[in-house]
């Protein structure tokens, strides 16, 4: 029984909520863009979560944390650019 409690959380809800928006949208970008060019465009995920996790939680930002997400923003604009 309590598994179906869970499933009714409102938290879940919305986050399973949130997944399938993203899901359709995945598809419909897909459907117009190649995928060479858009997923390396997943790895900003990486950087939308520090900084979620900086003001949200509080989390701290050091050096390492901020050179790593220079790195995947110069990944990837390497990557997207056209040669």
């Amino acid at each position: 029984m309590s598994g179906l409690l869970v499933l009714f959380n409102p938290y879940i809800l919305v986050g399973l909520f949130m997944y399938f928006i993203s899901a359709i949208l995945w598809i419909v970008v897909l459907s117009k863009y190649d995928l060479s060019y858009v997923n390396p465009l997943l790895a900003v995920n990486y950087i939308f979560s520090m900084i979620i996790g900086y003001y949200l939680f509080n989390e701290v930002i050091n050096s390492y944390r901020i050179a790593g997400v220079f790195i995947i923003v110069v990944g990837v604009v390497l990557i997207t650019l056209k040669g």
